[in-house]
């Protein structure tokens, strides 16, 4: 009888030294879009990751006799910008004690808070024996490279388990998504909403029908080339109403999504006066969820906002049958129209044995500070199901 092949690690600078067909092998049906090759690639190809911007691609892969088995997508970092977990009291805690706080290694999709998987396993290698593999290569990389923290963030719940029993640290916060009960139209759900927050929806509604403007969810493949440009632009002037001094995601990305397979994934939630575009939300839709990536408006509109990148794609997601509508991350005005606070999690390895058992004891407090928070969220729901009597 052969013996099995042997595991082989191996790292990749760029994500196309490893063909998209391997790496979306290693996906499962629920995984977000935003987990596929086209995507990471997308984001390496428009500079959106790059050195300068301080990312620098370093995928952890595992190879079985040639054949692609298990990946992470893996960045070497040494700043916390586009990652979206809270750092600046570990990172302020390092300067005033002489702990180095980078290099880092990020398992994530930059610029983008999605949940999902981050140790990825092909369905013919064992779940968890794949993630073991990966784990333990992970420790091994960071002591071989001299990092001072391995992250990975927003991971699946069996990863978060997994990296629990090897020692890492679990950090808590919530996002608001929209869930599915069942309800087969948009009145369903508003069924579920208290008598106030109902009203208020349908005026809101009502209102930007009477002003003239008309809401439409476009599938990529039928939208113009154009919209993927103007994509870019209106998410730039989002970028700047924001003051954010420099927008995560370069323009060129949304032309390569544009230009690849994804393009058939891509959903655009759009607001058109007269004909003219006047706001568009970039989606995604999986097999079972719907992605919320950008907004941006060329003119402001009362009521527009919460229109196309909200009531407009949950009703999309009702008419889908899809399970869940995760519109981005914070945002507490969603919370107020009836999207649900879930809890997602990160987890955390740091080198120095005092620094971690120190980030340990902050974070058990924080986590219980983050219970708190989402039980007095839930206590006081516009969703009747979730508030309590």
């Amino acid at each position: 009888m052969n013996a099995p092949a042997q595991l082989h690690a191996s790292t990749l600078s760029r994500i196309d030294e490893v063909s998209a067909e391997e790496w979306d092998a290693l996906l499962a049906p629920d995984d977000p879009p935003v987990l596929r090759w086209h995507w990471l690639e997308a984001m390496e190809h428009s500079g959106t990751v790059r050195p300068a911007r301080g990312w620098r691609p370093c995928h952890l892969i595992l190879r079985r006799g040639g054949d692609l088995v298990a990946a992470m997508p893996l960045y070497l970092r040494d700043d916390t910008w586009g990652e979206f977990v809270w750092s600046d009291p570990v990172e302020e805690a390092c300067e005033q004690i002489g702990f180095a706080f980078t290099p880092r290694a990020v398992s994530t999709v930059p610029a983008t808070p999605a949940a999902g998987r981050r140790l990825l396993t092909h369905p013919d290698l064992d779940r968890l024996t794949g993630m073991q593999l990966l784990t333990r290569t992970l420790l091994q990389f960071m002591e071989a490279r001299g990092l001072a923290s391995l992250n990975v963030h927003f991971c699946a719940d069996d990863e978060v388990t997994l990296l629990r029993e090897a020692g890492f640290i679990e950090r808590n916060q919530w996002q608001y998504w929209w869930r599915s009960t069942g309800e087969t139209d948009f009145e369903g759900f508003l069924a579920r909403l208290e008598g106030k927050t109902r009203r208020s929806i349908r005026r809101e509604r009502r209102r930007l029908r009477e002003a003239g403007v008309e809401i439409r969810m476009v599938p990529g493949d039928e939208a113009p080339d154009s919209w993927f440009a103007e994509a870019a632009r209106l998410y730039g002037l989002t970028a700047q109403r924001h003051d954010e001094g420099d927008q995560l995601i370069e323009p060129g990305f949304f032309t390569r999504i544009g230009e690849g397979p994804l393009r058939s994934q891509v959903r655009f939630s759009v607001g058109l006066e007269a004909g003219e575009l006047v706001g568009l939300a970039f989606e995604l839709q999986g097999e079972t969820g719907l992605f919320g990536r950008t907004w941006g408006l060329s003119k402001e509109v009362p009521y527009l906002h919460f229109e196309a990148a909200y009531y407009n794609s949950i009703e999309y997601a009702i008419s889908q049958g899809l399970t869940r509508f995760e519109p981005g991350h914070g945002g507490e005005f969603k919370y107020k129209r009836g999207f649900q606070p879930t809890q997602v999690t990160s987890m955390h390895r740091f080198a120095s044995p005092r620094l971690h058992a120190a980030v340990a004891a902050w974070a058990a407090r924080e986590r219980e500070w983050v219970e708190e928070r989402l039980e007095e969220r839930l206590a006081s729901s516009v969703l009747k199901e979730l508030a309590p009597g």
